[in-house]
């Protein structure tokens, strides 16, 4: 970082300064944890919310950019973050379903009901599907908000 440089991260301005700061405790303090480092730095700071309550969260990610700009190096993390890997890993295993091809009107499979998705088969299903065969495929946000996963259903057959 240039000497009169100035970043703008976590919606904080940290200036060279501040990483001497960090680097200081981090070199005094290896036993640390990312966690317990965070707090620490909000409170030196006096980095807090609305409401009070220190941004130690938001200073945890402000740490992991500035570690990813090569300005500090943080210690190695407490716990493992694998929920992206069950998320992978859960999308990954095939759900059998059937590829038939529809080749007539949608009418002769009436009546067709749709039913919204929250948990159990039918949700790894339209998650395997969407990661397997939709061009955006299925993210961590995907099926919240008004993005309510949803399948079709007939008395012969599940689109």
């Amino acid at each position: 970082m240039e000497p009169n440089t100035e970043l703008y991260l976590q919606g904080r301005h940290v200036t060279r300064d501040d990483i001497h700061v960090i680097r200081d405790l981090l070199n005094a303090h290896p036993d640390w944890s990312r966690s317990y480092l965070s707090k620490e730095l909000c409170q030196y700071w006096n980095w807090r919310n609305e409401i009070g309550a220190l941004k130690d969260i938001a200073c945890r990610s402000l740490l992991r950019r500035l570690e990813q700009l090569e300005q500090i190096r943080l210690p190695q993390g407490l716990h493992k973050n694998d929920s992206a890997e069950r998320r992978r890993a859960e999308i990954e295993q095939p759900v059998f379903h059937s590829r038939e091809a529809i080749e007539c009107p949608l009418k002769r499979f009436y009546p067709i009901e749709i039913q919204l998705i929250e948990k159990g088969i039918d949700l790894k299903l339209f998650k395997y599907l969407i990661a397997t065969c939709h061009y955006l495929g299925w993210g961590k946000n995907q099926g919240t908000g008004d993005q309510k996963p949803s399948i079709l259903y007939s008395a012969i057959k599940v689109f």
